[in-house]
């Protein structure tokens, strides 16, 4: 009885780990897929370009320059999240064993960007309801 408790079981070792099988869309999925991925790369390309054109506007004229670069900084930036989310979109059709987790990077940036859009939205709505008690105050004042 001197012999410790582990010594005197029958050594079992685990059961190794169930890994899920990889998960493949189908075909008419996958194009549906590529499809959406090619239409976010055109969105997102011409978001950046539009928004290099407002930044060279800016250098022509100056006038309204906050809300110009931030408006140009916007479209760029959701541009360039645009065109990743389809880069990731596109890998879940173009590679087999890895759908799910190029899928679930396609919806981190797809998080993102709305993310970006309901901040920037609430900014707006802040500013606007400043704008509207200013007017309110000025036209009482009167």
């Amino acid at each position: 009885m001197s012999e410790p408790f582990a010594a005197r079981e029958p050594s079992a070792s685990p059961p190794p780990p169930v890994r899920p099988a990889a998960f493949e869309f189908n075909a008419p999925q996958e194009a549906l897929i590529a499809s959406l991925a090619k239409l976010m790369h055109i969105a997102g390309g011409v978001s950046v370009v539009f928004g290099a054109i407002l930044l060279l506007a800016l250098l022509q004229n100056p006038a309204n320059a906050l809300v110009v670069l931030i408006q140009s900084a916007l479209m760029i930036v959701v541009g360039g999240l645009t065109w990743s989310a389809g880069s990731r979109f596109r890998q879940v059709s173009d590679t087999v064993g890895h759908d799910i987790s190029h899928l679930m990077a396609a919806l981190d940036r797809l998080r993102t960007i709305f993310l970006i859009q309901v901040w920037a939205l609430g900014i707006a709505l802040v500013f606007l309801a400043a704008v509207i008690v200013w007017a309110v105050v000025v036209i009482a004042m009167r």
